[in-house]
Protein backbone atom coordinates (compact mmCIF):
# COMPACT_ATOMS: atom_id res chain seq x y z
CA UNK A 1 0.00 0.00 0.00
CA UNK A 2 2.83 2.33 1.09
CA UNK A 3 5.31 1.54 -1.10
CA UNK A 4 7.19 3.14 -4.35
CA UNK A 5 4.23 1.08 -6.09
CA UNK A 6 1.47 0.66 -3.84
CA UNK A 7 -1.93 2.17 -3.78
CA UNK A 8 -1.30 5.73 -2.80
CA UNK A 9 1.40 5.85 -5.41
CA UNK A 10 -0.88 5.37 -7.81
CA UNK A 11 -3.23 7.57 -6.73
CA UNK A 12 -0.95 10.56 -6.33
CA UNK A 13 0.45 9.92 -10.15
CA UNK A 14 -3.02 11.02 -11.35
CA UNK A 15 -1.54 14.56 -10.36
CA UNK A 16 1.16 16.18 -12.43
CA UNK A 17 2.85 18.08 -9.55
CA UNK A 18 3.42 14.11 -7.82
CA UNK A 19 6.90 13.54 -8.16
CA UNK A 20 7.82 10.19 -5.69
CA UNK A 21 6.88 8.03 -2.41
CA UNK A 22 9.72 7.39 -0.19
CA UNK A 23 9.35 4.20 2.48
CA UNK A 24 12.00 3.94 5.46
CA UNK A 25 12.04 1.42 7.83
CA UNK A 26 13.24 2.29 11.06
CA UNK A 27 16.12 0.03 11.99
CA UNK A 28 16.07 -0.34 15.64
CA UNK A 29 11.46 -0.57 15.36
CA UNK A 30 11.02 -3.22 12.30
CA UNK A 31 6.87 -2.01 12.80
CA UNK A 32 7.65 1.54 12.21
CA UNK A 33 7.81 3.39 9.17
CA UNK A 34 8.19 6.80 7.82
CA UNK A 35 6.80 7.76 4.27
CA UNK A 36 7.67 10.66 2.59
CA UNK A 37 5.72 12.27 -0.53
CA UNK A 38 7.80 14.81 -2.75
CA UNK A 39 5.79 17.23 -4.92
CA UNK A 40 6.69 19.83 -7.36
CA UNK A 41 5.27 21.99 -4.53
CA UNK A 42 2.67 22.46 -1.49
CA UNK A 43 0.02 24.02 -3.73
CA UNK A 44 0.16 20.98 -6.48
CA UNK A 45 -0.25 18.40 -3.17
CA UNK A 46 -3.27 21.07 -1.51
CA UNK A 47 -4.73 20.90 -5.27
CA UNK A 48 -4.35 16.85 -5.60
CA UNK A 49 -5.92 16.72 -2.26
CA UNK A 50 -9.10 18.75 -2.97
CA UNK A 51 -9.63 17.36 -6.40
CA UNK A 52 -8.94 13.55 -4.94
CA UNK A 53 -10.52 14.06 -1.75
CA UNK A 54 -13.11 11.61 -1.83
CA UNK A 55 -10.55 8.41 -3.22
CA UNK A 56 -7.86 9.86 -0.46
CA UNK A 57 -10.75 9.00 1.67
CA UNK A 58 -11.51 5.76 0.88
CA UNK A 59 -8.36 4.86 0.57
CA UNK A 60 -7.01 5.94 3.67
CA UNK A 61 -9.96 3.62 5.62
CA UNK A 62 -8.67 0.99 3.42
CA UNK A 63 -5.48 1.39 5.17
CA UNK A 64 -6.21 1.90 8.22
CA UNK A 65 -5.53 -1.87 9.99
CA UNK A 66 -2.35 -0.97 8.64
CA UNK A 67 -1.50 1.58 11.01
CA UNK A 68 -1.43 2.01 14.80
CA UNK A 69 -0.89 5.38 14.62
CA UNK A 70 -0.29 8.38 11.86
CA UNK A 71 1.29 11.88 12.69
CA UNK A 72 1.62 14.54 10.01
CA UNK A 73 5.35 15.91 10.49
CA UNK A 74 5.22 18.86 8.32
CA UNK A 75 5.91 20.27 4.46
CA UNK A 76 9.72 20.98 3.82
CA UNK A 77 11.52 21.96 1.33
CA UNK A 78 14.44 20.13 -0.42
CA UNK A 79 17.65 21.91 0.42
CA UNK A 80 19.70 22.37 -2.86
CA UNK A 81 22.44 24.33 -4.18
CA UNK A 82 19.89 26.31 -6.04
CA UNK A 83 17.88 27.01 -3.18
CA UNK A 84 17.39 30.39 -2.02
CA UNK A 85 19.39 31.44 1.32
CA UNK A 86 16.23 33.39 2.82
CA UNK A 87 13.60 30.60 2.62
Amino acid sequence: MYGSEGDWVRLFRRSSGYIRTELYQDVNNPHRFVTTDLWISKVHRDTFRKERAEEFELLDKECASLTETEQFLGDFLVQTPHTPDHI
